[in-house]
C-alpha cells in the first residue's frame, strides 16, 4: 500500500475510476452542537454574574466571612458550564472527510491531505459487522462496520459514515473474492489449518472452534440465519452457533466448507 500526500482534491470523478463514495455530511448536527455550546457559555457567564453580585450584597451585610458559603454554588456552576462548552464546542468541529475512489485495480482513501491506496490484490482479511434495526418485527435499518486487513499489516475500519458502505462492501467482496479463494483452496488442498477468526478449518479434521474439534462426519447441518452461523451436531440437542462478525472472510469459509457439507442460508 502507497502513502502520499496531496495538497488538493478533484471533486471530478478522474479517469480509471469506476465509483466514488464519500463520507455522509451532518450539518445539522454539528450546528446543534455549537448552539448548545454557545448556551452552555452564556449560561456559565449568568452563573458568574449572578454569582459575583450575590457575593458582594451578602458581605456587605454579613462580613467577609460569608463569602464561601454564598459564591460556592455559583462557582461550581459555572466551572461545570465552562466544561460543557469545552466538550460541545470540541464535538461541533467537523471532522475531516472520507473520500474513496473505486477502481478495477483497489480503491484509493482520502482524509483530508493524507491519501492511502490499496490494491484488491494485497487484501487478506474482511470483518464485516451488521446490526439490523427491526421495528414490530420487520427490519427498519441495517448498519455496518468493516475491517479490511493488508498483506503489510495495514487496517482500515469503516462504517456508517461512509454513503452507500453497502456498495462498497459488494464490490469488496466481488473484487477480492478470487484471489483470496485461490488462497485458501491452496492451503485447504495442501491439509493446512485455515484460520478465519473464531473458526479454523481443516480438509480432513474438520473444524476447531477454540478448544472445541468438530470432525465432518459429526456435522449433521449447517445453517446461517439473522447473523449467525450454527452447527448441528451428532448426538447434542443445541447447536454450536458463531455470530458472522466474529468471522474473517465468510465468503471465503463458506465456500471452502461447502466442499464438504451443504450450508441452508436464509438470512445473513
Amino acid at each position: 500500500m502507497l502513502t502520499h500526500q496531496i495538497s488538493t482534491q478533484d471533486n471530478q470523478q478522474p479517469p480509471g475510476v469506476i465509483l466514488r463514495l464519500q463520507s455522509k455530511t451532518h450539518k445539522t448536527g454539528y450546528i446543534l452542537l455549537f448552539v448548545l455550546s454557545i448556551l452552555s457559555l452564556f449560561l456559565g457567564f449568568a452563573a458568574l454574574y449572578f454569582g459575583i453580585t450575590a457575593t458582594i450584597n451578602a458581605i456587605e451585610k454579613f462580613g467577609p466571612a460569608i463569602f464561601w458559603n454564598v459564591s460556592k454554588g455559583y462557582l461550581l456552576s459555572a466551572i461545570l458550564s465552562g466544561l460543557l462548552f469545552i466538550i460541545l464546542f470540541v464535538l461541533s468541529i467537523p471532522k475531516q472527510g472520507l473520500q474513496i475512489d473505486i477502481s478495477e485495480d483497489g480503491f484509493i482513501l482520502y482524509k483530508g491531505k493524507q491519501v492511502n491506496q490499496w490494491y484488491w490484490s494485497s487484501i487478506n482479511k474482511i470483518k464485516i459487522k451488521v446490526a439490523r434495526q427491526r421495528i414490530l418485527k420487520k427490519e427498519a435499518r441495517r448498519s455496518y462496520k468493516v475491517l479490511i486487513s493488508c498483506n503489510d499489516d495495514m487496517q482500515l475500519k469503516l462504517n456508517d459514515s461512509l454513503e452507500n458502505i453497502d456498495n462498497f462492501i459488494q464490490i469488496l467482496r466481488d473484487k477480492t473474492y478470487s484471489n483470496l479463494l485461490r488462497q485458501a483452496r491452496s492451503a485447504f488442498n495442501a491439509e493446512e489449518y485455515i484460520n478465519f477468526g473464531r473458526l479454523l478449518i481443516h480438509q480432513q479434521q474438520g473444524l476447531l472452534i477454540g478448544r472445541k474439534h468438530i470432525p465432518w462426519e459429526h456435522i449433521e447441518h449447517i445453517a446461517i440465519k439473522k447473523g449467525l452461523i450454527s452447527f448441528k451436531i451428532k448426538d447434542r440437542k443445541r447447536a454450536y452457533k458463531l455470530p458472522l462478525h466474529q468471522l474473517e472472510n465468510i465468503d471465503i469459509l463458506l465456500a471452502l466448507i461447502e466442499t464438504r457439507k451443504r450450508i441452508s442460508q436464509s438470512d445473513r
